[in-house]
């Protein structure tokens, strides 16, 4: 699957929802505060950038705040 998403949000709820569109092949791009949120979503294939960057060129944006 081609389409970029966003999830904004990597805390236990958003992080789990960013690892379950990246194993159903969604190319997936994240931003959070916590430090810890980042390097777990990140080990589980999303990509970390800043929020500017995550919003950007992506199909949805999903928030879990």
């Amino acid at each position: 699957m081609s389409e970029k998403i966003c999830v904004i949000g990597l805390g236990k709820m958003g992080g789990a929802i960013a690892k379950r569109f990246v194993d159903t092949g969604y190319d997936v791009k994240g931003f959070d505060l916590s430090e810890e949120a980042c390097a777990i979503a990140s080990a589980a294939g999303v990509r970390i950038d800043s929020l500017r960057e995550a919003v950007s060129d992506v199909t949805a944006v999903f928030t879990s705040l």
